[in-house]
């Protein structure tokens, strides 16, 4: 038999009713406010367990999505295919009546004053195999717009603005199988950086970002100490997606350097000496030991150190070269750390201990 039918109002919810619970299921967390026009054919028999084969087309210019009850995307447009097949071969396997097949050949829309546009996506689920995803993304607009997405609640976004390109193709829906199948740019101007736990904002000049088989490197990231002198930090990250997974086999490792020309540590600590009637202390040395904890917690980090001239006190420190890691959480271990002081050359080496109470002791031994 064949069938053929066209309906220019299809609501989103009553089409979801007459497809499978795997398929509903895959989309039970969105909905359209606004209706589809759609053209369907269905192609089969009525032969014992038949499996008919189910063509929807369809499109539609600003719509509006709900996701999560909540997160609304506007001014959507886009057009594309769904076939109730999994493969794409017709004689390779026998399908599954769950297995489905979703073409977007471009989508874009808003969310908030985020601009994006997807381009070639598609998706292929069944139940007998890994669902398929592939897409090429773009995205620009202001980073608040993404803190709703951030799922490290610890972090946000105030102000600036920032663009985002990324290519998937992979196989899982969850955010550590798309990020690990991800190559992606992502640059950010002008913008602060707050921890949410403690109030502390953080100006950023600039970051700039990139992604690729599950290793991630933080090319730059430009903090404004003070008018002129910036502290620059680069990461790379092994294993990245492994933040997003609870149960992760592969632990992430990092490896952070920090640069600066000229560093006053009065400034540098100033920036976290922040007088909120929420936070539990107004000590900044508290709140660095909450951000290096947390560093260690999330990034399990080796760090190196190098700073031109470095004002700690009375003291100018010149050329000031050291090697950082941690031994658990509250213990900074400082290696072969070397500096110039007027006379001479010293060599240190010592720790920090991040556990005491509103002050950070240095146990240090020194030669030179």
């Amino acid at each position: 038999f064949g069938i053929s039918l066209e309906n220019k109002q299809t609501r989103f919810a009553s089409a979801m009713e007459l497809l499978t619970e795997n398929i509903r299921g895959k989309f039970a967390a969105m909905d359209l406010e606004g209706p589809l026009s759609t053209s369907t054919s269905l192609r089969g028999s009525f032969a014992y367990k038949d499996n008919p084969r189910v063509r929807v087309t369809f499109n539609t210019e600003d719509n509006t999505a709900v996701f999560d009850g909540g997160k609304r995307f506007s001014d959507l447009t886009f057009s594309g295919r769904f076939i109730n097949r999994y493969y794409q071969d017709d004689a390779a396997v026998r399908e599954d009546v769950k297995n489905f097949r979703i073409q977007l050949p471009e989508l874009k829309g808003n969310y908030r004053d985020l601009l994006f546009q997807i381009k070639d996506m598609e998706l292929a689920s069944s139940p007998n195999a890994e669902d398929a995803f592939k897409a090429k993304i773009q995205a620009k607009g202001s980073p608040e717009s993404l803190n709703d997405f951030v799922e490290d609640q610890h972090w946000s976004f105030e102000g600036g603005h920032f663009e985002m390109s990324s290519a998937i193709d992979g196989r899982g829906l969850d955010a550590g199988s798309i990020i690990s199948a991800s190559q992606s740019q992502f640059t950010l101007e002008d913008t602060r950086i707050i921890n949410n736990d403690n109030g502390v904002s953080l100006p950023v000049r600039g970051i700039s970002l990139s992604m690729e088989d599950n290793n991630t490197a933080l090319e730059e990231l430009r903090v404004a100490v003070t008018p002129g002198d910036d502290l620059i930090l680069r990461a790379a990250f092994r294993n990245f997606s492994s933040l997003f997974e609870e149960e992760s086999q592969a632990k992430l490792h990092s490896d952070f350097s920090i640069e600066s020309d000229n560093l006053v540590w009065d400034d540098f600590i100033r920036l976290l000496d922040i007088a909120n009637p929420g936070r539990a202390t107004e000590k900044p040395e508290v709140a660095l030991q909450d951000l290096l904890r947390d560093i260690q917690r999330k990034y399990d980090p080796d760090i190196d150190i190098e700073l031109g001239r470095f004002a700690l006190g009375p003291f100018l420190l010149t050329d000031v070269v050291s090697g950082m890691h941690f031994d658990g959480e509250d213990l900074l271990i400082l290696d072969n750390t070397t500096f110039g002081l007027p006379g001479g050359r010293m060599e240190m080496k010592g720790s920090l201990d991040l556990g005491s109470e509103d002050r950070i002791p240095l146990d240090a031994r020194l030669e030179g």
